[in-house]
Formats: structure tokens, sequence, C-alpha cells
């Protein structure tokens, strides 16, 4: 499968891994979304770069939000303070549900979830909505959330381009042949970089 860049690791080899269940979760909604007729795929690298500044608005959006439902100001968020956070922002999902979510992208199991984390939970529940039946998010939040939910769509949208192989993960090789594809770099520089990492 050729090295991959896996949490924690850097760009360092890895084995095969078994995914994390949030991975595992994030995984099954992007090959959904990825096969849904709705889907309006971006092709070129070009088109993803022009919404970079997007993106790091829409992020900048959910640092507000993070920060706000953080009622404790310990920089995590509790499922109580997650979950009033997510009715505020008017997004509408069984107890249960959020419950669920919320365990599966709490990746460090400490029952509190950090920044990082409370973005895979806004990017899975973004992906869960594309493929329910339900309406999660209200008409309000859907125009309050347009920049963090179009910027959830970008980088998925990312991920899909450089995953070739369609694997679920993005490997060294993968990025080289994005890079020589879209003229970012020369066949040569990209052999170079991978014999340094």
């Amino acid at each position: 499968m050729g090295n991959t860049f896996r949490k924690g690791e850097g760009a360092a080899p890895s084995q095969p891994q078994q995914r994390s269940k949030a991975e595992e979760h994030l995984h099954q909604a992007v090959v959904r979304y990825s096969q849904s007729s709705t889907r309006k795929p971006i092709k070129n690298l070009n088109r993803i770069l022009l919404k970079l500044g997007d993106v790091g608005r829409a992020f900048n959006d959910c640092r507000k939000w993070f920060d706000e439902g953080d009622i404790d100001k310990d920089q995590t968020l509790s499922l109580t303070e997650t979950k009033a956070l997510l009715r505020r922002l008017g997004i509408t999902l069984p107890d249960e549900e959020i419950q669920e979510i919320f365990a599966s992208t709490d990746t460090d199991h400490n029952k509190r979830l950090s920044f990082k984390e409370f973005v895979t939970l806004l990017a899975l529940t973004a992906l869960l909505q594309e493929q329910s039946t339900q309406t999660v998010f209200s008409e309000q939040s859907q125009v309050a959330l347009t920049d963090a939910l179009s910027a959830i769509h970008v980088a998925v949208e990312c991920f899909l381009l450089f995953d070739i192989n369609h694997d679920g993960e993005i490997s060294k090789e993968e990025i080289g042949k994005m890079m020589v594809s879209h003229s970012v770099a020369h066949e040569k520089e990209v052999m170079l970089l991978s014999s340094l990492t």
C-alpha cells in the first residue's frame, strides 16, 4: 500500500492499522458521499486552492462556536456542552445519535472534545446528513453553517482527489502523482522528496 500519513506518525511509513471508530464512520460517510448522485466533484487542485480562503474563514467560525460552547473555558467540550451547542446551532439530532457521534469522535476517550474533535463531529454530522432522509440541519442552521458545510465539502473533495486508489488513505505516492499531474512538482522532485522521508 505504500507509505501513508496517519495520525501521530507524520511522514513515517505505517503498517496497515485498524481505523478508529471515528475514522471508520468518516470513511463510510465519505464513501457514501463520493457515490452520491448530487455530489459536485472538484477535479482540479487549482479549484481547491481557490477555495482555501473560504475554508479558513469557516474554521474561524467553527473556533468561535467552539469557544462559545465551552462554558467552563477548559478548551474542550463535554457531552452536555456539545448537545447545547448543537441545539444553539440548529442541529437537531436525537440524544442517542449525538452520544454515538460524540463517542466516535472523542478519539482520546477523555469524554471531552478538543477543537479538532469538534470539527470532526461537525464533518461527520454533515456527511451523515447527506445520506439521511431526516433533516438534521434546520433552515436557520443551514444559513448560519453555510461556510462551515462548504469547507467540509471542500475538505472531503480534496481528500477524494488525492485518494487516487480509493482505499480511504492518502499515500506519499498518491501525493506525488497529484503534484506531478497538476504541475506542482516534477517527477524527479517527487522522487527526491520520497527518498528523504
